[in-house]
């Protein structure tokens, strides 16, 4: 019996420039911190409207767009909705999730890490395995080994100044970190503004997101 794999996915990858990134990872240290379930996240949810973080969030959307239009996807543009800084000290992990009402999210990794995002798909053999159990989202990695659901996952390989976007739809999460330093991410959310669809053919919109 031979295995075949099928249907790769896509994820995007960008690379920030050294002084940028120097300079905001001195600004992510000095933010306050809050717990998030087995992580640190910044008490400011809104890194986005913060003018300490403005250059940043430039390069954000910049990227943003090309990734819009590389996958064509109809609309006049696409701004980050939210954005927030995690931490992951010695032995923190997150959960397993997805983001609603986001088109695009994104991770940028400020420093070095061994641990990487993992991604997960179900598998397509699932409904199969006569167990049809659902679920899958705010779970820690193991609910998806104690539970039997058959998965797909790739784990990104983390480096400084990486920023990778995906769909906000794509069930993602960080497992332990054991690497001995502090692990800075900004992730953020992102939602379709402008025209949107196609009005010639009655399905376009019009949204003010700002």
């Amino acid at each position: 019996m031979k295995k075949i794999k099928i249907l790769p996915q896509t994820v995007f990858e960008f690379k920030c420039n050294r002084k940028l990134l120097k300079d905001t990872l001195c600004k992510v240290e000095t933010l306050s911190w809050k717990r998030n379930n087995n992580t640190l996240i910044s008490q400011d949810f809104f890194l986005n409207k913060n003018h300490l973080f403005d250059e940043i969030h430039e390069w954000f959307h910049d990227c943003l767009i090309k990734v819009k239009e590389s996958v064509e996807y109809r609309a006049s543009d696409v701004v980050i909705t939210q954005s927030w800084a995690n931490r992951a000290d010695q032995g923190n992990w997150h959960l397993f999730h997805n983001h609603p009402n986001s088109v695009f999210s994104g991770v940028f990794y400020l420093n070095d890490s061994d641990v990487g995002t993992t991604f997960i798909l179900k598998s397509i053999w699932e409904m199969y395995d006569g167990t049809l159990v659902s679920g899958g989202v705010g779970q820690p990695f193991h609910h998806f080994l104690s539970e039997k659901i058959n998965v797909i996952d790739h784990t990104t390989k983390e480096e400084s100044g990486k920023l990778i976007i995906f769909p906000s739809t794509l069930v993602h999460g960080v497992k332990p970190n054991n690497s001995g330093r502090t692990r800075y991410t900004i992730s953020f959310n992102s939602f379709v503004s402008g025209e949107i669809g196609n009005f010639g053919s009655l399905s376009g919109l019009t949204l003010d997101v700002k």
